[in-house]
C-alpha cells in the first residue's frame, strides 16, 4: 500500500538525518476495486539550520524514488503557508526548509496516461471541436497537465528540475481546479464506462495533487 511506502520513506529520511514534519495526510479512493492513493504533506528540514535545502532535497529524492514515491517541493520564503493537504493550517516555512508533498508514482503515471487517452478521444474529432471553445480549453489543459507530469517523471533525479516542474504541475492543476466546467465538459464528450473511468481518474487526481498546493 502507498501509505506503508510513505511511512517507510519518512523513517529512512530520519535515519539519514532528515526531519519531516507532517502537516497533513490526504487519501483518495474513487473507483471500486482500486487501491486508494495516499499522500503526505509537510516540511522537510534537519538539525543543520545553515545547510542548503537543495542539499537536503538531493538526499531526500533517491530515498523516496527507491519506494516509487515522488517528492514535490517548494523551498520556503519565511512566510506562513495557509493550506496543508487542502486544510487551513498556518505554518511558517523558512528559506532553509521546504514544503514537500510525497505522492505515489503510480498516481502521477495514472493521471498522465489517462490525460493522454482522453486527448486522443477528443483529437479524433478535432476539426469539429475547433469550433467549440470549451472543448479546446479542456484539451489544452489536459495536454499541459500530461506534459508537466511527464517532464517531472523524466527529471525527478535532478533537484533543480524537480523544483521547477513542481511549480509547473501546481500551475496546471490550479488552472483545472479553477475551471468550474472542466469535468462536465470532459464527461459530455466521452462515451462508455472505460472513458468515463479515465475522466474520474483525471478529475480526482487533479483534486489529489491540488490539495498539496
Amino acid at each position: 500500500m502507498s501509505s506503508e511506502r510513505l511511512g517507510f520513506v519518512v523513517r529512512e529520511w530520519k535515519k539519514s538525518g532528515l526531519l519531516f514534519e507532517e502537516r497533513a495526510c490526504v487519501r483518495v479512493k474513487f473507483l471500486p476495486g482500486r487501491r486508494a492513493w495516499y499522500g503526505f504533506h509537510g516540511i522537510l528540514k534537519n538539525h543543520e539550520p545553515l545547510e542548503s535545502e537543495r542539499v537536503r532535497l538531493a538526499l531526500a529524492y533517491p530515498i523516496a524514488e527507491s519506494e516509487d514515491i515522488c517528492v514535490l517541493a517548494v523551498i520556503g520564503d519565511g512566510k506562513a503557508k495557509g493550506l496543508w493537504g487542502g486544510q487551513l493550517d498556518f505554518k511558517n516555512v523558512y528559506p532553509n526548509e521546504a514544503a514537500v508533498a510525497l505522492v505515489p508514482k503510480e498516481a502521477l503515471q495514472a493521471i498522465a496516461s489517462n490525460s493522454a487517452s482522453v486527448c486522443k478521444v477528443l483529437n479524433r474529432s478535432f476539426s469539429y471541436y475547433q469550433e467549440d471553445a470549451e472543448v479546446l480549453r479542456v484539451y489544452e489543459s489536459l495536454i499541459r497537465l500530461q506534459v508537466r507530469i511527464e517532464d517531472y517523471l523524466r527529471k525527478s533525479d535532478l533537484t533543480a528540475s524537480v523544483l521547477e516542474n513542481t511549480k509547473y504541475i501546481h500551475h496546471a492543476t490550479e488552472k483545472i481546479s479553477k475551471d468550474g466546467s472542466f469535468e462536465d465538459v470532459i464527461r459530455k464528450h466521452l462515451i462508455g464506462e472505460v472513458q468515463q473511468e479515465a475522466a474520474t481518474i483525471i478529475c480526482e487526481g487533479v483534486r489529489f495533487l491540488d490539495a498539496f498546493r
